[in-house]
């Protein structure tokens, strides 16, 4: 009798566990066929209060980067189960090897995340980048893949990766509190970065001003 309850029990966790699986397959799958899929998701905004000496720790990752290019997005990301990598074109090559003019990578940045249980993007507090937009791009390295044509390169592990784009764009600057950092994303679709400040928002463009003319176009 024991066994059959047994039995019972983990035919049922089974069934559980495969119709949950099947419901977040199907629904990944009918929300990242849909180019405008981020529209149906939240992501969080960043603070200063959050991470005081960021640009600090940034200057210095950005000094130290064995890897630094422009290149141009093609506004294509690939969602693979719950991650995302952004594919882009290689136009300049200012430091690092194995990279040419014209080669067409991927950037993967291992906090990019798709999360279905809230509907929330784990983005590292940048958009994603656009299409035919150009951006100075620091990398740590390529990633060794099970295929040998994959060429998927790795960002600097930092709160926000240092992705630039060489054009500055229109930001809304909306509030948070600590207990939910998340907004809509079509509410900051625009943006380059995401944050919650003016101050943020100002610190980062200085920034990026920076270390953009380091590497003009």
């Amino acid at each position: 009798m024991l066994n059959k309850i047994l039995f019972s029990l983990i035919g049922l966790t089974l069934l559980v566990a495969s119709g949950t699986g099947l419901f977040f397959r199907q629904t990944y799958t009918n929300v990242s066929a849909d180019e405008n899929m981020l529209d149906h998701f939240s992501v969080a905004l960043w603070d200063f209060d959050y991470s005081p000496n960021l640009i600090n720790i940034m200057n210095q990752t950005v000094e130290d980067s064995p890897i630094i290019i422009r290149a141009k997005s093609e506004g294509k990301t690939k969602y693979t189960f719950q991650n995302f990598t952004q594919e882009i074109i290689v136009e300049e090559v200012y430091r690092g090897d194995g990279l040419k003019v014209g080669d067409q990578i991927e950037i993967i940045d291992f906090n990019w995340h798709v999360i279905f249980d809230n509907m929330s993007v784990n983005a590292s507090f940048i958009n994603l980048m656009q299409p035919n937009n150009e951006y100075l791009i620091f990398l740590d390295n390529k990633l060794n893949t099970f295929n040998s044509d994959e060429k998927i390169y790795q960002t600097p592990s930092l709160i926000i990766p240092p992705i630039f784009n060489y054009e500055d764009k229109e930001h809304v600057i909306l509030s948070v509190t600590e207990d939910n950092l998340y907004v809509p994303y079509k509410s900051v679709k625009e943006n380059e970065f995401f944050v919650s400040s003016e101050e943020s928002l100002a610190k980062l463009i200085d920034f990026k001003h920076e270390v953009l003319q380091k590497y003009p176009k």
